[in-house]
């Protein structure tokens, strides 16, 4: 059987608009220390006139 993840590991979650330019950096390449959990969004942290740098940086990070 295996041991199953406690929530407590899970930490607190960062939730960061998609419109971030640093988004790769802090996902990818470890800038915020200690980081396990992460939303990005899309909805309501985001401008209608800013949807598109939104879509790319989050393209980018896939």
């Amino acid at each position: 059987m295996k041991n199953r993840l406690s929530p407590w590991n899970l930490g607190a979650t960062l939730y960061m608009p998609a419109t971030r330019e640093d988004i790769a950096d802090a996902v990818l390449h470890g800038k915020i220390p200690g980081l396990r959990s992460l939303v990005i969004c899309l909805e309501d942290a985001v401008s209608e006139a800013d949807i598109p740098v939104a879509l790319k940086n989050l393209e980018h990070l896939l």
